[in-house]
Formats: C-alpha cells, structure tokens, sequence
C-alpha cells in the first residue's frame, strides 16, 4: 500500500478475482487481491449496463464511471496507459482506491457463474 491516510488508502497493482454476475448482470461482485495477492475487499456493484459502462470508458477515457451497491459509491476511472481506478467509498470521509491493470478491469466483461447477491 502506497498511501495512508485516515479515510484515504491507495492500494497500487490489484488484481480481480471471483468475477460473479447475478440476476441477469442486475448485479456483479468481484474480489480485489493487492500486489502479493492477499485479499482486501469484495466490490458488489447493483447496475444493469457494467458492460455497456466499461466498452464507453475504454473508448473515451476522460469519462468517470458512478455505479452503486446501496448507499456504497464506486467510481471506476482511467488514470494513466494501463491503469485504471477502482474508487470504493462505502460512505463519506472514506475512501480506498484499487489500482488495476486494462488486464485486470477487462475481467468485467467477461460473464462468469451467476451468483445470488443478497
């Protein structure tokens, strides 16, 4: 982890993992693993067009992506070539930044087993 702060974290280098879709990609969870691969978080995000999202954020990289799992914010954005932002604040004053590879955020897109996200 690069940067601590209190209610500010940045955490360089993720990776995603267990890419879930549930209720007809209603909803999507993944894993963030920092760079040794230790489990920090699961991102649960409840949109229906992550894809149609994600295809517009790789065409136009100066746009911000806002999703939401309840009264969490996730804001996924482009930040230099081959890195992107995973903004997660899951209320005000807090918020950690995953730092992924195109490799990384492009597990998105792919459809995994469904999955029933309560």
């Amino acid at each position: 982890m690069a940067d601590k702060l209190p209610g500010c974290s940045r955490f360089p280098n993720c990776t995603i993992d267990n890419v879930q879709y549930g209720d007809g990609f209603d909803y999507l969870q993944f894993d963030i693993l920092d760079a040794d691969g230790t489990y920090l978080n699961k991102i649960y995000v409840c949109n229906r067009s992550v894809q149609e999202d994600l295809q517009q954020l790789f065409a136009k990289p100066a746009i911000c992506l806002y999703w939401a799992y309840g009264m969490v914010d996730i804001d996924v954005s482009y930040k230099a070539p081959d890195v992107y932002c995973i903004d997660w604040s899951p209320y005000d004053g807090v918020i950690h930044t995953y730092e992924v590879s195109t490799k990384e955020i492009k597990k998105l897109m792919k459809e995994r087993q469904p999955v029933q996200v309560l």
